[in-house]
């Protein structure tokens, strides 16, 4: 069953891709709720901890390592959510590449891409937030970069 908080963001979600429009601009419409109770609508949007704002920010990290979770080439939203603090912050961007691989298969380019220290430290990064994944999980290596 669905909680009155799931269905307001369905119903954000459709909005937003309902008005998406004719062709293939923009691939993918979404909507989150904060720890507040905000919603948050967008367009090809990428969610990350706050944490990784300032790297993105400096053109440090220009990958990120997602597993089940979609993405398409195009325009993106990047929203950094910060819980403690209760807000966020946006930045503007393209995804540029998707690249399939195992988990296991993780290189030493996706970890200076994704401003890793070293593959033990990405993959025990990753883990945190996904706890149940294994080296032969099929992730997305989704490469982008700022506007």
């Amino acid at each position: 069953m669905l909680t009155m908080n799931d269905r307001r963001v369905l119903e954000a979600a459709h909005d937003a891709a309902s008005g998406l429009g004719p062709g293939s601009t923009h691939t993918v419409a979404s909507a989150a709720i904060d720890v507040s109770g905000r919603i948050h609508t967008g367009v090809n949007v990428l969610h990350f901890a706050a944490q990784y704002h300032d790297d993105v920010a400096a053109g440090r990290k220009t990958v990120t390592v997602r597993l089940d979770d979609p993405q398409r080439i195009g325009p993106v939203t990047m929203v950094f959510e910060d819980a403690e603090a209760e807000g966020y912050r946006i930045l503007h961007g393209v995804v540029e590449t998707i690249e399939q691989r195992t988990f296991g298969e993780l290189t030493p380019e996706d970890v200076r891409r994704e401003n890793a220290p070293s593959l033990e430290a990405l993959h025990a990064g990753l883990r945190t937030h996904y706890p149940h994944i294994t080296d032969d999980a099929l992730v997305d290596v989704v490469g982008f970069r700022l506007r």
